[in-house]
């Protein structure tokens, strides 16, 4: 059985017309494997983890790993909840397998209309932006083009690369993965 695993590599490739047709290189990248919501790695292989959530999946069935509309509430789902809010003095908690739908769906439906009418006009982007100057706003505009590339230069491009090879890559080798 093969597990997904937590890196991979990626083969470089290079172009001499602007990437109309793109050649191999003998050079690959060894990248964090953010594509398949496993960059924790609990879906690769693990000669602890694995034996633990086959025997979980025999027990308890796939099920309680998706969200309620689906699978329905299970005892599990009732005690995962009451952990944290045992632990930050709350009466309830509600958790979410992914954040998307989450901010999107969820959250409305849980806080009111006044609510979001509050932090839309009191959140510090919004503030920010009334309070820059002209001048401020241009830099802003032209740091995002460089970073998109919309200048003509894959300058940010480069800068991505680098702050990527800097804090994630590194960071992620800190932390075992």
């Amino acid at each position: 059985m093969l597990a997904i695993s937590t890196a991979f590599d990626v083969v470089e490739r290079t172009s001499k017309d602007n990437n109309k047709t793109l050649q191999r290189t003998s050079n690959t990248t060894r990248c964090l494997n953010l594509g398949s919501y496993n960059y924790l790695g609990f879906a690769a292989a693990d000669e602890y983890c694995t034996p633990r959530v086959i025997e979980s999946l025999k027990k308890y069935s796939a099920s309680t790993c998706s969200v309620r509309v689906d699978g329905g509430t299970t005892k599990l789902h009732n005690e995962l909840e009451e952990l944290p809010a045992r632990f930050v003095g709350k009466p309830a908690a509600i958790l979410f397998g992914m954040c998307y739908v989450t901010n999107s769906a969820i959250i409305p439906c849980l806080i009111g209309k006044e609510i979001i009418q509050h932090l839309k006009h009191s959140c510090p982007p919004h503030l920010y932006a009334t309070s820059m100057s002209p001048p401020g706003v241009q830099h802003v505009i032209s740091a995002i083009k460089v970073i998109l590339g919309e200048d003509g230069s894959n300058r940010g491009a480069q800068k991505l690369a680098r702050i990527r090879l800097r804090f994630l890559q590194v960071r992620a080798q800190e932390d075992g993965f």
